[in-house]
C-alpha cells in the first residue's frame, strides 16, 4: 500500500485544478522551498527542445504530484540530485531488462513490477495523463523527440516520490 492513497490523490487534483493563477505560484513557491530538485528537474526541460505548451502539461503534473505528497500530512525528504539520478539509472535497467523478455515472460515481469510498486495510484494517474497527453499531440501532429524528455521527466518524478524515505510503517526503500 502506497503512502498517497486515492483520496489523498483525488483531494490533490481537485485543489489543484480548482487553484487561480496566483495559489498555483504560492504552490511553486513552496515546491522551491521544499522540493527545488524535482522543480529543477522539470524547468531544465526546454534546454532539451521542450515548448512552453509542454512544460505547462510538466508542471500541472509536478504541483499535482507535490500537492499529494502535501495531503498524506507524512514528513518527505528533500529529494536529492543523487535520488533522482539513481530513479533515472534504475528505470533505464528496467526498460532494457523488459526489452530483453519480450513476449508473455515480459508481460508477467512488467505485471509483476507494476504490482509491487510503492505508490500505484500515482502512477495510474500519470501514465493516464500521460497517455492521453500523448494522444492529443498525435492528433495535433504535435509530437517530436522532446516527447522522450518529458516522459523520462515525468516518470523520473513518479519514481523518486515512490521510493523517498518517509518516516512512516510502510515506507518503501531503494
Amino acid at each position: 500500500m502506497g503512502r498517497i492513497s486515492l483520496d489523498h490523490l483525488a483531494a490533490a487534483i481537485s485543489k489543484v485544478r480548482s487553484m487561480d493563477l496566483r495559489q498555483k505560484e504560492t504552490l511553486a513557491d513552496e515546491i522551491f522551498a521544499h522540493q527545488r530538485n524535482l522543480l529543477a528537474s522539470v524547468l531544465v526541460q526546454p534546454r532539451f527542445g521542450v515548448t512552453c505548451e509542454k512544460m505547462e502539461f510538466l508542471i500541472g503534473l509536478l504541483v499535482i504530484c507535490y500537492q499529494a505528497m502535501k495531503e498524506t500530512a507524512l514528513p518527505w525528504p528533500l529529494i536529492s540530485e543523487d535520488d533522482q539520478e539513481y530513479q533515472i539509472e534504475r528505470e533505464t535497467a528496467i526498460l532494457k531488462h523488459f526489452d530483453t523478455l519480450g513476449g508473455a515472460i515480459g508481460e508477467r515481469f512488467a505485471n509483476g513490477h507494476l504490482e509491487r510498486y510503492p505508490e500505484r495510484a500515482l502512477m495510474a494517474f500519470v501514465s493516464g495523463e500521460v497517455s492521453a497527453w500523448l494522444g492529443r499531440l498525435a492528433e495535433t501532429g504535435k509530437q517530436d523527440e522532446s516527447d522522450k524528455y518529458v516522459m523520462m521527466a515525468v516518470a523520473t518524478l513518479v519514481n523518486c516520490i515512490a521510493y523517498a524515505n518517509v518516516d512512516s510503517p510502510d515506507t518503501p526503500t531503494k
